[in-house]
């Protein structure tokens, strides 16, 4: 009984250790996606002196492809946008000028947390 036991505490502390183990990969792996897309951000802010309208504005150029969060195994980044207002020359007019929305940051779509507690979200 006491040999069943101690087999059982080493498969599950094993299991821990491996889990464990696999989410400190992913959450490196995110990380390195993410910092990826941000500098193909910059990048392309640099280059064309404005923030891009949406992902794909940075294919092929900045990035290769879009890439997969390892979280959700989708490419469903959770997009950080700002809106820009371009005036209309007559502002007595009752049209409101127009605006675009444009991309500043990514972060992950996933929910709940990674190995340090830190939400993916944060990242």
């Amino acid at each position: 009984v006491v040999i069943l036991v101690g087999g059982v505490a080493l498969l599950m502390y094993g299991t821990k250790l491996m889990e464990d183990r696999m989410l400190r990969e992913r959450d490196d792996i995110l990380k390195t996606r993410l910092g990826d897309m941000r500098q193909a951000l910059r990048d392309y802010h640099e280059r064309e002196r404005a923030y891009p309208e949406s992902l794909d504005k940075l294919v092929p150029a900045f990035l290769p492809v879009i890439p997969v969060d390892p979280v959700t195994r989708k490419a469903d980044w959770r997009l950080i946008t700002e809106e820009t207002v371009t005036p209309n020359d007559d502002f007595a007019r009752a049209q409101a000028p127009k605006s675009r929305s444009v991309i500043v940051d990514v972060k992950s779509a996933a929910a709940g947390a990674g190995r340090d507690g830190v939400a993916y979200a944060d990242y």
